[in-house]
């Protein structure tokens, strides 16, 4: 098979009903740099709903998109372009396992004719393999009109553009947000890229996407719903929904509780989404990521998070990249999500080929085999990069002696697995031994010990806990909880008043300061002619500061013990620890096993709302806690074991670890292995 050399690197375009985005990619010698990127706004009526109304309109806007592009204009023809996922129709089929290509095809074609709104002979389609799960085979399917493909290659190659390939959304999205995972299969990431008019939720499995669903209800409505809540225009309302989000910390109850109501449908669908699965699907989702302009929002990754009860982040597209003299501009990568995952395509040796494309039948696509012609170095070039090469290896293979004979590698500790050689027992069940673990690094592994990558990160677990501990308050006094929304401490002099509805007033008997966004509680004596309930306003400060600052009557009286804390410090532990989890279990690579991760012995912080002893009928607590985990490959396990106590009578089928004694001050740790292939008796 011949070897090319490519020197270009195809544009990524990204179109959609209000922007377009291009982004280019250079190779380097760690992850893609960033090349070129540009950004245009397309006035309303050019694209809807991912239908092109106005061809010569969008020509122009291409043309300045690629003029202007930074740091300098692109010149670079040939471009992958992403399809909108409402003018795709995508299903995946499950198909014996036995069937040949053929066979795949003509079932698929058949089948296709029953779920298509169109028939096929006026759309473009393409289908690819995309795993084997027992007896049966998954092929991703998608397709699209044909009018479609035909007008979006005419305005493209109107503004000077080759197009060579046409792919879905979801592809391109995944491939940017999420880190092909791999082990057991099951596990799940689940993208909702929540834009102006729809959210498109897609759900990928091990670097393929399995399932999508498009949601009618977006940006654009939570919109409404705070122009409608607050009664302001429009625009005045995209303002503060972009300013206060869903963080009720920023002091506007109405705004949040407008949002809150409109995604109601949403996390709705996206829970029935899920459901459905984990039924069918047979699969777990671990984490949510957020992409289009919507995840930008103060406060959403946390309320979807508390609604889904899975872990929410938005997504880091710029992970993917280097970003040296160029850079996108601070927050918004998550904006180029799409169009980076197109871009990582255009690097692909051969871009046509690399994933789905829905441009495969068009008359004037570009082969394989032509593109070639574009991205291979001419002979001479190939011949001059094959004598550098050449020279550089064997400089590198001189350094590399040199290096040996006049240095000795100096241990570096860090983590690698030594097996202890414990004994196996005789049964053919699934066996239970512990091995000792001690830690070092790749780069000078000892002896009987296997490499292993380590995983770490900080991960944070906010909740609200009672306060259950009981206390003693004078009968002639009553507790008040003095609450403050606004963002600065407010200070309180000695003699405030505290007026209920009814007229009935107290006093402080001492001056306080109520923290901004927080509580305080304090003892209040009662007036002379009895108790008092409910909501007491504070008279002394302005109407406007009234309604940010308040006062509350508290009764029982209780407060926080210290036996709460411990108790939350407890629940917050085990959400973390989970946290932990999901993220690593996502960073598996190929053929790799988890070890049970840990918590470092340094690094955890707890802190509380109000201190212990305070009253309070309850209080939050926030734990950010380090883990770290291990990683080993499931060939160096195997390995291994068998040096230690014999060889396999069969391949590991399944291997769980759970953790046994943790020393990191000496490196070493115990894990409880069970396998249920256990080794051969010597």
């Amino acid at each position: 098979m011949r070897f090319h050399w490519p020197r270009r690197s195809v544009v990524g375009i990204d179109l959609s009903d209000r922007s377009i985005e291009a982004l280019q990619l250079k190779r380097s010698l760690g992850k893609p740099a960033l090349a070129a990127y540009s950004r245009v706004q397309l006035p309303p009526g050019v694209v809807e709903d991912g239908r092109i109304l106005q061809p010569a309109a969008l020509v122009e806007r291409v043309r300045q998109l690629l003029q202007k592009a930074r740091p300098e204009p692109i010149k670079e023809h040939l471009c992958v372009i992403a399809l909108p996922e409402s003018q795709v129709y995508s299903h995946v089929f499950s198909l014996p396992a036995a069937f040949q290509a053929e066979q795949v095809r003509r079932a698929i074609l058949l089948e296709a004719e029953h779920f298509m709104p169109i028939p096929l002979r006026e759309s473009y389609l393409d289908f690819r393999p995309i795993g084997v799960r027992g007896e049966y085979q998954e092929v991703a399917f998608a397709a699209t009109r044909r009018g479609l493909v035909h007008t979006y290659l005419e305005v493209f190659k109107s503004a000077g553009l080759q197009p060579i390939a046409f792919e879905p959304e979801s592809v391109s999205l995944g491939r940017s947000l999420v880190r092909r995972t791999l082990g057991d299969g099951s596990a799940a990431t689940l993208i909702a890229d929540v834009g102006m008019r729809t959210t498109n939720v897609h759900l990928v499995r091990q670097g393929a996407v399995i399932g999508s669903l498009t949601i009618p209800r977006a940006g654009g409505h939570f919109t409404e719903a705070v122009a409608a809540a607050m009664k302001i225009s429009p625009e005045e309302a995209e303002t503060r929904k972009l300013q206060v989000g869903f963080d009720e910390r920023r002091g506007d109850a109405v705004l949040v509780s407008a949002l809150s109501s409109a995604a109601v449908p949403i996390i709705a669908e996206v829970k029935r989404f899920v459901a459905y699965a984990v039924e069918h699907r047979g699969v777990t989702v671990r984490q949510v990521v957020l992409a289009g302009g919507s995840a930008l929002l103060p406060g959403f990754p946390e309320f979807l998070s508390a609604q889904l009860s899975l872990p929410v982040s938005v997504g880091e597209p710029l992970a993917r990249l280097w970003q040296g003299r160029v850079k996108l501009p601070e927050r918004q990568g998550v904006l180029y999500g799409n169009v980076i995952g197109l871009a990582l395509r255009g690097l692909h040796r051969d871009p046509v080929a690399a994933g789905p494309n829905l441009l495969i039948q068009a008359q004037d696509r570009i082969r394989s085999e032509q593109l070639q012609h574009f991205l291979t170095v001419p002979k001479f070039d190939r011949r001059l990069w094959g004598m550098v090469a050449a020279l550089v290896c064997s400089l590198l293979v001189l350094g590399g002696l040199l290096w040996y004979r006049s240095a000795t590698p100096a241990p570096n500790p860090r983590y690698v697995v030594e097996f202890s050689p414990l004994d196996w027992a005789k049964s053919k069940a699934p066996q239970t031994t512990e091995l000792a673990i001690s830690f070092a690094s790749a780069e000078a592994v000892p002896a009987n010990a296997l490499p292993a990558r380590f995983l770490e990160g900080v991960f944070t677990a906010t909740d609200v806990f009672a306060a259950t501990a009981s206390a003693t308050v004078a009968t002639t006094d009553t507790l008040v909880r003095l609450v403050n929304t606004t963002d600065r401490d407010q200070p309180l002099v000695s003699n405030t008043r505290l007026e209920a509805n009814d007229g009935t007033t107290l006093r402080l008997t001492s001056g306080v300061i109520v923290p901004a966004d927080g509580t305080l509680t304090i003892a209040v004596p009662l007036p002379p002619d009895g108790g008092v309930s409910g909501r007491l306003r504070l008279p002394g400060l302005s109407v406007d500061a009234q309604r940010s600052i308040y006062a509350e009557v508290i009764l029982p009286a209780a407060v926080i013990g210290a036996g709460d804390v411990a108790a939350a410090r407890e629940r917050l532990f085990a959400s973390a620890r989970q946290l932990a989890t999901d993220a690593f279990v996502v960073q598996q690579e190929a053929e790799e096993y988890l070890l049970p991760i840990f918590p470092p012995l340094e690094g955890e912080a707890l802190t509380t709302s109000l201190p212990v002893g305070a009253f309070a009928v309850e209080f939050s607590a926030t734990l950010r806690q380090p883990f770290g985990g291990i990683v080993v490959f499931k060939n160096d396990l195997v390995s291994a074991i068998t040096a230690a106590f014999g060889p396999l009578e069969q391949p590991l089928q399944s291997v769980s670890f759970t953790l046994g004694k943790l020393d990191l001050a000496e490196r070493r740790i115990s894990v409880i292995i069970t396998t249920a292939s256990p080794p051969v008796e010597k």
